[in-house]
């Protein structure tokens, strides 16, 4: 696979990486980072126009195949590809002038790789973000019922449409692939939680489509304009009251930035004997995956008979996949869209598809507008093996998207 993916990415060439390099304005003398370098040819063509430039992939054989081809072009000595994690970057902090990441944000948790760019980048230096969106997924779906794609390509897409519902309803732990799939506006926040101002779209990406309106790709140019750290001292200080940080801090909850949430109630220094807060940082522990089975505050729940409390149990027991108790707990709570969405993947991750077939097609009638819901019902006939109902239920929701709003709340 990795040396497909390089050979595609050679053929394309090193002059073409190297105009984009030019129309970011990442040019002259410039040391810089890619998150996520695969095949090394964005380091490659920034080490022809700058003095220094640096990979980190997480795979080895992308490693050696970038290293390689460093060497037989005479660049080894100012372009370095190594091994590494997006979340935990192995560079001092104000290391680099520049750094970019193309095609890679989404298969990570995004506020721990922005956090990290943003740690690692000079201040006032630049960020460049290639992000593959909701509009590429709805027309991988469009191709595969009208078979210009593979069966397998429209199960892995409606699998990870699935699992970033369930993702977006508070779940960390998401089986068989943790893809994200975030708007333009979520991925922005996020990136300005994490202390840069947007700049520009220069709509770079080597796929910029669209899909009835819904961006297939986003890309985006921002400026660091702050440590993080003072950005979120900055948001405590501009709140005009509690109320106003607790909501600030559930919203970085709901779109996925749960780490930037954790860091504003660490700087707000909330009181932490009331419920509402309590729920919020255990909501955000979840979302993070810093939540551990027996931290104490979730015995603290048992306590709290409030209805968010029951669900944040459900949540938790789903989370660690507790199916039994997950079930029990939901099926006690009324049956809204989130509940419903939760029962189902409890479901069908316990392969419980004698249970699912019909909760699925009693959610769907119940919550027909909701697309996380529709998502869901797919995922529940795919599992199921029912290819009619599939593609005819996959057909129906397109078309419900392509004349309404996708609405994630």
């Amino acid at each position: 696979y990795a040396l497909k993916y390089s050979l595609g990415r050679y053929e394309i060439g090193l002059e073409h990486y190297g105009e984009l390099m030019g129309q970011l304005g990442f040019t002259g003398g410039l040391h810089g980072l890619d998150v996520g370098s695969g095949a090394g040819h964005w380091i490659h063509a920034f080490a022809a126009l700058n003095d220094q430039a640096t990979g980190i992939e997480l795979r080895e054989d992308f490693v050696e195949i970038a290293n390689g081809v460093a060497a037989a072009a005479g660049l080894a000595d100012r372009a370095r590809s190594i091994v590494g994690d997006a979340r935990n970057l192995p560079f001092e902090a104000e290391t680099f002038d520049v750094v970019w990441s193309h095609g890679v944000i989404m298969f990570v948790e995004h506020d721990q790789a922005l956090m990290e760019m943003s740690r690692v980048l000079k201040t006032s230096g630049a960020l460049y973000i290639g992000y593959t969106s909701i509009g590429h997924r709805m027309r991988l779906l469009q191709r595969a019922i009208a078979g210009e794609t593979t069966r397998n390509l429209m199960r892995t897409t409606i699998n990870t449409l699935f699992n970033n519902s369930i993702y977006r309803a508070g779940i960390f732990q998401t089986p068989r692939g943790r893809v994200r799939c975030y708007t333009r506006e979520e991925l922005q926040h996020t990136a300005r939680l994490a202390g840069f101002s947007i700049v520009a779209a220069p709509k770079l990406q080597d796929q910029s489509d669209q899909w009835h309106g819904r961006e297939g790709t986003i890309d985006f140019l921002a400026r660091k304009t702050a440590p993080q750290d003072q950005r979120i001292r900055d948001i405590v200080t501009a709140a005009s009251d509690e109320a106003a940080l607790l909501a600030e801090t559930r919203e970085a909850i709901r779109f996925g930035a749960p780490e930037a949430a954790l860091l504003l109630l660490d700087e707000a220094k909330l009181d932490e004997t009331q419920a509402e807060v309590r729920h919020a940082r255990l909501s955000a522990m979840l979302k993070a995956g810093k939540l551990r089975p027996h931290t104490p505050a979730i015995g603290e729940l048992d306590a709290d008979e409030t209805e968010a409390a029951a669900l944040l149990r459900a949540k938790i027991a789903l989370n660690f996949a507790r199916w039994p108790e997950a079930i029990e707990r939901l099926e006690a709570l009324p049956a809204t869209a989130e509940t419903s969405l939760l029962l189902l993947a409890a479901h069908l991750y316990a392969d419980n598809l004698d249970a699912a077939l019909p909760l699925s097609t009693d959610a769907r009638s119940r919550h027909g507008d909701d697309f996380s819901i529709g998502i869901a019902h797919l995922r529940t006939l795919d599992m199921a093996g029912d290819d009619a109902r599939l593609f005819a239920e996959t057909n129906r929701l397109l078309d419900d998207i392509a004349d309404g709003v996708i609405d994630y709340d």
